[in-house]
């Protein structure tokens, strides 16, 4: 077993401690290489801090930091000035850790546990049926087959707003032309050689497939379907982008027609890459921290 590593104990019944909210596989220096806890609520210990373990797919643990709610934060959407209706019992328990070797936390963990006094407090693990889908979604390691279509998303989308903000620069006619010429191929082909948009449909069927599964619990269910919702409104956009660049790059015959064009190119390309950061932020906060019922 490795050091700071250990088995987790089991809990028969829920504890008395009270708390919410979530665990998120994040980026600091690399994809999926930090991860932050961020619960309101939070019952604050008589004595000691709440330990933090990241949980491997085994049940082994790897302890991380130790942290206590912080009084004096109120409540997320309250004036932290007015402390009439704070809890003096309760807080905010916020902390995060970041792989020393910037790898993907995701990749090596699915759940974590907050003890106290080896005492499992909260705790959330990722169900082991959707696990596979959940990380092809946010990990890329093609090393453990996992494409993370969820970052090659964003990646791409990132590279499609330079493309439009290159062909508004140009402004000249062959430039706006060869520029929406590569935008179609990313929208089609992509770094992924699948293209960004089927990317994104890829990204959908895996929430999709995580959700159908028989041990996912309801709040991830929720989180899933909000990635659906996302798909809902950005497919359209992406369709209309491949429609316009393909008649950009091979119709458009003037200068000034151009870069009307690479225009409205650019203001789709900013709304499609806004709501693709959407999308992975929501993709990322798959753990949901709840009092520990085993």
């Amino acid at each position: 077993m490795r050091q700071n590593e250990t088995t987790t104990p089991q809990v028969d019944l829920i504890n008395d401690y009270q708390g919410y909210g979530l665990g998120i596989f994040t980026d600091e220096n690399a994809t999926g290489d930090e991860f932050i806890i961020y619960m309101e609520e939070v019952t604050i210990p008589e004595r000691g801090a709440f330990d933090i373990h990241l949980l491997r797919d085994d049940g082994t643990r790897r302890f991380i930091g130790s942290a206590l709610p912080d009084i004096c934060c109120g409540h997320a959407g309250e004036d932290e000035d007015n402390d009439e209706d704070e809890d003096p019992h309760e807080g905010r328990l916020i902390f995060n850790h970041v792989s020393p070797d910037s790898s993907n936390l995701f990749a090596q963990y699915s759940g974590v546990t907050i003890m106290l006094a080896d005492e499992v407090i909260f705790q959330d693990i990722m169900p082991p049926q959707s696990l596979p889908y959940l990380r092809a979604l946010l990990v890329e390691d093609a090393t453990q087959g996992y494409p993370g279509y969820a970052p090659a998303l964003k990646r791409d989308g990132k590279r499609l707003l330079e493309m439009a903000t290159e062909a508004v620069e140009s402004g000249e006619l062959e430039a706006v032309q060869e520029t929406a010429k590569a935008m179609y191929s990313l929208l089609l082909d992509g770094h992924t050689g699948i293209g960004l948009y089927q990317t994104f449909q890829h990204t959908l069927t895996q929430a999709e497939r995580a959700a159908h599964m028989p041990s996912t619990k309801p709040a991830l269910i929720q989180r899933l379907k909000q990635i659906q919702g996302l798909y809902e409104t950005i497919e359209p956009q992406i369709l209309q982008m491949i429609m316009q660049t393909w008649f950009t790059a091979f119709y458009t015959r003037t200068p000034g027609r151009a870069r009307r064009e690479a225009q409205y190119i650019l203001d789709m390309a900013e709304a499609i890459y806004r709501d693709i950061k959407q999308l992975y932020k929501t993709s990322q906060q798959m753990s949901w921290l709840a009092p520990a019922r085993i």
